[in-house]
């Protein structure tokens, strides 16, 4: 019962606070592979009020009874351990596994609005750093020009198709990035120019848990993505998945990577929006 009344209590905030749109976000920190280079992103979900809604009933039922408990007694969904057979799914035949992904897709396509994902390979960013080291400080670190830039195309989005409504940020609790995002969107939660620009309600860092299984979409999407570009990468692996192709063909996905230029960018644009001084301290001024 507890599950039950965490996740309506979810459910209820949106309606309480007036929230019409829900983003989830999740990332990767790739080490890569031979033939590939180390590689950043940020991959994020947009669903409606009833979207979210939506998604977590075909989780709870379609999915949910198929993942085998973990030590907690938790039915979680994690992409490397669902999809490789590591840990609780370890007792799982392959096509039981690719069962689960395969309903995964099915559930994110009946209920997303659109996927975003931004990378940034290391070596882009080293370069970046290496022609300006003051970058670091105006730029932010690879992750944080993920982010941001996640999260502007999902506003350039909803502007292009003219669709209105205030987003809640949704974050996984205790991720090693949680610092970080909570800098950068806390300083943009006090810019209410920037809060008009993104949608802005208000963003939150929630457990990774049955009752808020829509941070397992952007899990998905991230680990399909990485998937794709190092069998690409690396014809010799023969490893042929089609799941990536089945959400891109299903829903609107825009995919971007940022280049050592677009460090620059990002410097000079959180300078103009205040979130970095000339020093290069991130800051922000109450408005």
């Amino acid at each position: 019962m507890l599950c039950h009344e965490e996740e309506s209590l979810f459910e209820d905030s949106l309606e309480v606070h007036g929230i019409e749109w829900v983003i989830v976000f999740a990332y990767l920190d790739e080490t890569g592979t031979p033939g590939s280079s180390p590689e950043t992103a940020v991959a994020a979900y947009l669903f409606s009020k009833d979207g979210a809604k939506q998604f977590r009933r075909m989780f709870q039922e379609n999915i949910s009874p198929l993942l085998p408990p973990d030590k907690r007694g938790r039915r979680i969904y994690h992409s490397t351990k669902c999809i490789r057979g590591f840990d609780q799914f370890a007792s799982l035949r392959v096509e039981e596994r690719e069962r689960i992904v395969d309903l995964m897709a099915d559930a994110i396509i009946e209920s997303a609005t659109l996927g975003v994902l931004v990378g940034m390979k290391q070596e882009e960013y080293a370069k970046a750093i290496a022609n300006s080291p003051a970058l670091r400080e105006l730029a932010g670190d690879e992750y944080s020009v993920c982010l941001i830039r996640c999260i502007e195309n999902i506003a350039g989005w909803l502007e292009s198709k003219e669709i209105k409504g205030r987003i809640e940020y949704v974050f996984e609790a205790g991720c090693i990035h949680q610092e970080k995002a909570d800098v950068i969107l806390g300083k943009i939660a006090k810019s209410q120019e920037l809060k008009k620009r993104y949608h802005w309600h208000d963003y939150s860092f929630r457990e990774k848990s049955p009752d808020v299984p829509q941070l397992f979409a952007p899990d998905l999407f991230a680990w399909e993505w990485q998937r794709a570009r190092v069998n690409a990468l690396n014809p010799q692996r023969g490893e042929w998945r089609l799941t990536l192709k089945k959400l891109t063909h299903g829903i609107p996905h825009v995919v971007q990577y940022q280049t050592s230029t677009s460090v620059g960018i990002r410097s000079l644009i959180n300078l103009t929006y205040g979130l970095t001084d000339k020093q290069g301290s991130w800051h922000i001024s109450v408005e």
